[in-house]
């Protein structure tokens, strides 16, 4: 619902509590949701404000969250023959250099939201999602998967024998280390953890004596989807309103997050430069101008650092 405040000055959009308040002029959106019933002007001691690819907003750094979307090393590393400059890796660089500093000078918490299947999730996942991480498709490759059939299932008909769940099998590292990769996109395997650089950040994150890094798992392309409640309850209950999407890739895992985010009621804004994806170009482009017309906002990490750093000279 829309309201006009006073001589037209400001916009409500929603209802109180979950509310916007527009400024025509100069233009900007105010995502802090202030308390007081005369909607008092942001401080700028504790609010940042950013500046997007349409009007700037203006959020609260205590009820902001950088999402991190799937920076794991099934996607990442070299050995499992990601490039050091492939669009997740150069988003995974923005991260460390600019978006992650930026968000932690200004208190804003990081959620790291990842792959990571138990056994009982396995045994209900949709077969489009076993086909969206491979499988062997010829019989030739045969062997036995030392899964029981079902009764119901023919003689004809096998399981498949690599993909999901299946063990990847022991990795060298190049500098004397072996590893166990482990069960593609498992928890609690090599696979799903971050990468050396973003762990060191993630640990460091979890020693904050306020708002320490959350880690939230998740077993579809979506880490809001309806079926699995943690990234919902995990946030709101940490009085998270606004999230800032990052990570890969764009237009699969960080686009159907956000956009499930956003109908929870999720302010959404996509950090376009710490997002990499494999897809065409195209595609990241559609999820940049939907996301700015009509989700959330788009907004880079240099926007981002230059609004904490007005930030923190007002305090």
């Amino acid at each position: 619902m829309t309201k006009l405040l006073g001589l037209a000055s400001r916009v409500l959009l929603g209802e109180v509590p979950n509310f916007w308040l527009y400024s025509p002029s100069p233009p900007s959106y105010d995502l802090t949701r202030p308390l007081a019933a005369h909607f008092p002007p942001p401080s700028p001691s504790d609010t940042v404000k950013l500046e997007t690819t349409k009007e700037p907003v203006v959020i609260s750094s205590n009820h902001t969250a950088l999402v991190i979307v799937d920076m794991q090393n099934f996607f990442l590393s070299p050995h499992l023959g990601a490039a050091p400059d492939s669009p997740a890796n150069l988003a995974k660089n923005v991260l460390i250099n600019t978006a992650i500093p930026a968000a932690r000078k200004a208190g804003i918490r990081v959620a790291w939201l990842n792959w990571g299947f138990t056994d009982e999730e396995l045994d209900t996942v949709p077969p489009s999602v076993v086909k969206a991480f491979g499988f062997d498709k010829e019989r030739r490759r045969f062997v036995d998967s030392g899964v029981a059939p079902h009764d119901n299932i023919s003689a004809d008909v096998r399981r498949p024998t690599e993909g999901l769940g299946f063990d990847i099998g022991r990795l060298d590292l190049g500098d004397g280390t072996i590893v166990e990769a482990g069960r593609m996109l498992m928890r609690d395997t090599w696979n799903m953890q971050l990468p050396p650089d973003l762990d060191r950040l993630y640990k460091e994150g979890l020693q904050l004596p306020d708002k320490p890094d959350l880690w939230i798992h998740k077993n579809r392309i979506s880490g809001f989807w309806a079926g699995n409640r943690q990234a919902t309850q995990t946030l709101k209950e940490a009085g998270i309103k606004t999230l800032l999407f990052a990570g890969t890739k764009t237009d699969m895992c960080v686009m159907a997050s956000l956009l499930d985010a956003w109908h929870e009621g999720f302010d959404v804004i996509l950090l376009k430069d710490a997002c990499g994806t494999t897809s065409p170009d195209y595609a990241s482009e559609a999820v940049a101008f939907n996301c700015a017309r009509i989700w959330g906002f788009v907004t880079h990490s240099s926007d981002l650092e230059k609004g904490v750093e007005q930030m923190l000279k007002s305090s």
